[in-house]
């Protein structure tokens, strides 16, 4: 498969998994979700990116969309809650005795009981996952047949102005000339003869005078 090949799917992968991720996150707030820590977004747009790719293929696929938007909701809302902040500030400090080797520890938060229950998630977190998961689907997928109508639709009207433009600068075609036989007429050559011959025997008027 070569790159200009690869280069649709690459293109609606990515798209895909932009448009899911924030989907995923609006959805995983407004449900009363915490608001993830960068890492927590970070994560999910690269694991949906992979899982977008993947399912993408050269043509629009409605089933391929819908595997791919769905299994991104699943994942967004366990890594969401596994990157979301702590109330309280709890973590897990990860480092020992190389902190004193100037290398940073990073604070990893507990899971929990109340970490376990938020990853199963409410009826109301599912139900708004579910929703961003369906609006996502038509977004993308009537977004992209529209896309493709309007460069179709483009591609006639430049077909269509170019007809008209190079109309006017053909060369007209030069036909030979026809010659045409004179067809003759006898009333017309009888009277171009009569025509002539008086013309022929025409002379000086005779003088009267000079004759006596």
């Amino acid at each position: 498969m070569t790159t200009a090949s690869r280069l649709p799917h690459l293109v609606r992968g990515a798209c895909a998994a932009t448009i899911a991720t924030y989907a995923a996150l609006f959805s995983h707030v407004l449900a009363g979700g915490a608001m993830p820590a960068p890492l927590g977004i970070v994560a999910p747009l690269l694991l949906s990116l992979l899982v977008c790719v993947l399912l993408a293929g050269r043509k629009l696929s409605l089933t391929r969309l819908s595997i791919s938007v769905m299994a991104s909701q699943t994942l967004f809302h366990t890594l969401f809650v596994l990157g979301a902040v702590p109330s309280n500030g709890a973590g897990v400090p990860t480092g020992g005795p190389h902190q004193n080797h100037g290398q940073m520890a990073i604070a990893l938060p507990a899971i929990s009981g109340e970490t376990v229950e938020l990853i199963q998630g409410s009826t109301v977190m599912w139900a708004s996952h579910a929703i961003g998961a369906v609006v996502t689907i038509l977004f993308l997928y009537r977004g992209e047949r529209t896309i493709h109508r309007l460069r179709v639709l483009a591609e006639r009207i430049g077909l269509w102005l170019g007809r008209r433009l190079q109309a006017p600068l053909r060369a007209v075609p030069v036909r030979p000339p026809v010659r045409v036989q004179p067809r003759p007429a006898r009333g017309w050559t009888v009277l171009a003869q009569l025509r002539a011959s008086v013309l022929i025997r025409r002379g000086p008027p005779v003088l009267s005078g000079l004759s006596r």
